[in-house]
């Protein structure tokens, strides 16, 4: 613990250490760039012994230093006029300070109170210390000192400053004589230079903002016409929205259309592929789903031709094959979904007809082209046309579908 805080304190001493060093130059710079930016006005100083000299603030210039013309006049006061006196000060403010030496001049002044004209100049020693110079006289010394020294000063329309030069760094200004007029032109140009300042600033915001202002102008001008434009079109689009609209009704209707299958179609299809000894009394059709119900002499094998078909898929029956006693064919339910895209296909071949019948269904065809057939196990004989064309036609395929009968 000990020896945190004693590196604390030692970073603590390090920082205010380089803080105190550092602070002078930093004010130092400050006064410089000030100084230049706004230098003071420069003061026309007449000596004592009659001769002359230009001062700017606490420097003092040539003849040619300087472009401006001294307007503010100050002469100096001899040292035997004056009292003198050097006052050490700790650090602490600036009204701290002016209190301090008010309080020493009046404390240390042997004139009276309207009678007393003073001045001091403080400045920064190092240990962060600062030094008062201060300078006390009496006012009517001085006023005698001027009206006899230079009659033109003390007659004129400005009335001259009083300043104490002799053994000091930096010139003292004794207050209460000209000096007010001085401060108050610099005051003036402070503020001058300030609003000049101020507008250049504006100035340069304006110029760098200027670009921006244009983006910003174009956009809304953009923002408008687009408004102009879309005000324009707005009947077209709500045209485009109706048939969008319609256009996705006729892709519903045709999604729905194709998910349905042709009653009348189903029929024939199914004529056309189902044995003659099967029939159907209950056909229901749910889309492309078809239920069917109805007898048949083999299931199995109806059930595995239906399978075999390409246009009707996933084949199956719901139910078990029942058979009434005394009956020659089998109940049955049947199940499949029909595809209504696919071509038609030509129905399966019958079976092979035999008997009686048989021979006089191929007769017939034959009959027609030939004037004669040749019969196995006989003599030729000839047969009339007209006979053949006598003959009975052969009996159609008869309709699976049944309304209240049989089909066999």
């Amino acid at each position: 613990m000990s020896a945190t805080h004693s590196k604390r304190g030692l970073s603590g001493l390090d920082l205010k250490e380089a803080a105190a060093s550092w602070l002078p130059r930093l004010k130092a710079q400050a006064h410089r760039l000030r100084s230049r930016f706004a230098p003071s006005d420069p003061v026309l100083l007449r000596h004592a012994d009659g001769g002359q000299s230009i001062w700017a603030g606490s420097a003092k210039r040539g003849r040619g230093a300087t472009t401006k013309t001294p307007n503010f006049v100050a002469v100096e006061i001899p040292d035997d006029l004056l009292l003198r006196r050097s006052l050490a000060l700790p650090k602490m403010s600036r009204i701290d300070i002016d209190k301090a030496i008010l309080l020493e001049v009046r404390s240390n002044s042997p004139f009276a109170a309207e009678d007393l004209a003073w001045g001091c100049v403080v400045r920064e020693e190092e240990g962060a210390h600062s030094r008062a110079e201060i300078v006390i006289a009496s006012r009517r010394h001085i006023s005698d000192f001027i009206q006899n020294r230079w009659p033109d000063l003390a007659h004129g329309a400005k009335q001259p400053e009083a300043w104490a030069v002799l053994g000091l760094s930096t010139p003292v200004v004794i207050t209460g004589f000209g000096e007010q007029q001085r401060l108050r032109h610099e005051t003036a140009e402070k503020r001058l230079d300030m609003a000049l300042l101020l507008v250049a600033f504006a100035l340069a915001s304006l110029v760098a903002m200027t670009p921006t202002a244009q983006l910003r102008q174009r956009a809304l001008e953009a923002s408008d016409a687009f408004a102009a434009v879309v005000k324009r079109v707005a009947p077209l689009v709500r045209k485009r929205d109706e048939l969008t609209v319609l256009n996705e009704r006729l892709r519903s209707l045709d999604a729905v259309a194709a998910d349905r299958v042709d009653p009348a179609g189903v029929m024939e299809y199914l004529t056309k592929i189902l044995p003659d000894d099967t029939y159907l009394y209950s056909l229901d059709i749910q889309k492309a789903k078809i239920t069917a119900s109805g007898h048949t002499v083999d299931f199995a094998a109806l059930l595995q031709k239906l399978s075999s078909d390409p246009r009707l898929k996933d084949v199956r029956s719901p139910s078990a094959v029942t058979r009434a006693p005394g009956a020659t064919k089998e109940a049955f339910i049947v199940e499949f979904t029909m595809n209504a895209k696919s071509p038609p296909i030509n129905p399966p071949p019958g079976p092979a007809l035999s008997g009686p019948g048989a021979a006089q269904s191929v007769a017939a065809p034959a009959a027609s082209s030939s004037a004669a057939v040749a019969m196995p196990g006989a003599a030729a004989q000839a047969t009339p046309v007209a006979a053949v064309a006598s003959m009975p036609a052969a009996k159609p395929a008869s309709s699976p579908f049944t309304v209240g009968g049989s089909n066999r």
